[in-house]
C-alpha cells in the first residue's frame, strides 16, 4: 500500500492510496493517517487506485474522520472504484464519510 500527499488548495490535503488496503496496508497506513490528522483538518482521500478494502482500512477511514470531525475539520472520499464503493455503502461509510466522484467535487464540499 502506497500513500501520496499533496496539498491541494485552501490547506486541504489530499492522500492519494494506491494497492490493496488489506490488513497489513492498513496497519501500515494507520500510522501516518495518524499523524496528518493531527497536523490538518481538510483531508480528501483519493481512492482511484485502491483495488480491495479490507474492514481495517475503513476502521482507519472511519476513525481518521472521526478525528477531524471533532476538531471541526472534514475527510471526504474520492474517486473509488466500483467494487470498493460499493463494500463502503453496503457497511454505510457512505453516510459517515461524503464520498466524491472527482476532486473538483470533492473541494466543493470544504466550502
Amino acid at each position: 500500500m502506497k500513500m501520496d500527499v499533496i496539498n491541494v488548495e485552501n490547506g486541504i490535503t489530499k492522500l492519494v492510496l494506491s494497492g490493496s488496503m488489506n490488513v497489513q496496508g492498513a496497519l501500515d497506513l494507520e500510522p501516518q493517517f495518524n499523524e496528518i490528522v493531527k497536523t490538518t483538518d481538510k483531508v480528501i482521500v483519493d481512492l482511484k487506485d485502491v483495488h480491495f478494502l479490507t474492514s481495517r482500512g475503513m476502521r482507519i477511514l472511519v476513525m481518521s474522520a472521526r478525528s477531524l470531525r471533532e476538531k471541526g475539520g472534514k475527510l471526504v472520499l474520492v474517486n473509488p472504484q466500483a467494487e470498493v464503493e460499493r463494500a463502503m455503502k453496503i457497511v454505510g461509510i457512505d453516510t459517515i464519510i461524503p464520498i466524491a466522484p472527482d476532486l473538483s467535487a470533492a473541494i466543493a464540499l470544504f466550502r
